[in-house]
């Protein structure tokens, strides 16, 4: 069977949508326990093997749509633990919503156990049961997990265990199939399919991995679904440790809490730096998060109190003369150096701009716990520089996009705000242009003066 590529923008929930509001002009949306039903009937299932959150997505969509659909849950996945108290809230909210429930039979479980019809309708009841018991909702069908695998598909009579079997021979002979497994097309590209509006009746197979809220490669939604479940697996730990007042003794990791509040994305990477012991990466993010508020303490003062306009400032520090001369600006306009702030003396910082310098350059034979007290050095010095930042008349940390004090920045792709400034028209913002030409005209003099940061 060959695989369909398609695009992966088939893959948005954007597209998922307009797949299902053009399927409702053509189908009736029916449960499994229907499916012989005469008339133009779409069975439109998902089998979620690795993300009931993302089940849970397509569940609210399809609500809006005002269609139902039916889910299929595994008992065994190494992704997901269905009776663990988060996924099945999401469970039972999938089946509060009106959705059919189905099983996802997994028969590798058995090792070669299922050779009979009996010993495989016990086996199923045993999972319908439990299905049941804790979604409180009739198990109405089931499919098999990895069906090629093995002799799954020799076992397909209309019904086991009181399930109507997704994959019979009498349904798969009435009902054209397509199939999204491992994030292509198989037999056919679903829009496709609708858009033609060629068939009676449709049997449409999705994962809800798949399908995320921007376009990404297959292997990208299984690693975001992962990851997200095992961030959320440790920080539901940290939120337990806080609610019962129990000490949450994060070691090293301590050092970057303070972005918790301000910047979770980073917080949340170097959270994970620290912990699985990347401290080169580590380092490196660490000092370029460093310069960054440097030049964003730059910038934020130079609008803020200088009342230099935007594009000023942005060709200013866009000069590739001043690259790595962010010390010096840092200290002309507000008149003391960062290294005072942060109470650190000028050889002890060139040592560390020299380790940054040499671990970007991949030639640094330096002893790991030399880095690792470069790593708290930095993360000390960030929180220093943010709380001095707070105490300022413009009450700014470095940190958070500059819109966070109104002061305008572009967007990027993703929604987040980069460092460039908006253009301001130069015309309605009145400065001290004297002081400013002179202000540049000295740095530029200057150029890369080694001040690093």
């Amino acid at each position: 069977m060959q695989a369909i590529l398609g695009s992966e923008r088939d893959f948005t929930t954007e597209m998922y949508r307009k797949s299902l509001v053009a399927a409702k002009s053509c189908w009736r949306f029916i449960p499994f326990t229907s499916f012989d039903s005469p008339g133009k009937n779409i069975l439109w299932r998902h089998d979620v093997d690795i993300s009931v959150h993302r089940a849970h997505r397509l569940a609210e969509i399809e609500v809006e749509v005002g269609v139902r659909s039916t889910y299929f849950f595994l008992l065994h996945s190494e992704f997901y633990n269905l009776l663990s108290p988060a996924v099945l809230s999401k469970a039972r909210s999938i089946v509060e919503m009106g959705h059919h429930l189905g099983l996802h039979f997994d028969p590798s479980i058995y090792e070669g156990k299922l050779n009979s019809n009996h010993a495989l309708c016990e086996n199923l009841l045993r999972e319908k049961e439990i299905l049941e018991r804790y979604l409180d909702a009739p198990v109405e069908a089931f499919s098999w997990h990895n069906p090629t695998n093995g002799s799954c598909l020799t076992m397909d009579a209309v019904s086991y265990a009181g399930m109507i079997n997704a994959y019979g021979a009498d349904l798969r002979r009435r009902y054209r199939y397509v199939s999204d497994s491992n994030g292509v097309w198989r037999h056919e590209r679903l829009h496709e399919v609708v858009r033609m509006n060629e068939t009676e009746k449709l049997h449409v197979l999705t994962h809800p991995e798949w399908w995320q809220e921007t376009a990404m490669p297959p292997r990208y939604r299984i690693y975001r679904s992962a990851w997200g479940h095992a961030k959320s697996s440790i920080y539901s730990n940290d939120q337990l440790l806080s609610v019962f007042c129990r000490e949450n003794i994060a070691g090293n990791a301590s050092s970057i809490e303070f972005l918790k509040g301000i910047d979770r994305r980073l917080f949340e990477l170097f959270d994970y730096l620290w912990n699985v012991g990347h401290l080169q990466t580590l380092y490196i993010e660490l000092w370029s998060l460093h310069k960054r508020q440097i030049n964003l303490f730059c910038k934020a003062a130079l609008l803020r109190e200088w009342m230099v306009p935007g594009v000023e400032a942005n060709a200013f520090f866009n000069d590739s003369k001043l690259i790595g001369d962010s010390c010096r600006i840092f200290q002309g306009i507000f008149g003391v150096s960062w290294q005072s702030i942060s109470g650190l003396d000028q050889s002890a910082y060139l040592g560390w701009l020299e380790l940054s310098n040499r671990l970007i350059n991949g030639c640094c034979s330096t002893h790991i716990e030399v880095i690792r007290d470069g790593c708290l050095f930095l993360s000390y010095t960030i929180e220093k520089l943010a709380s001095w930042g707070k105490a300022q008349p413009m009450n700014y940390d470095g940190l958070a996009p500059l819109d966070a004090i109104n002061i305008p920045s572009n967007k990027i792709e993703d929604g987040r705000f980069s460092d460039c400034l908006e253009g301001i028209n130069d015309e309605t913002q009145i400065f001290q242009k004297t002081k400013w030409e002179k202000f540049k005209a000295e740095h530029t003099m200057l150029g890369d003066g080694g001040g690093g940061a």
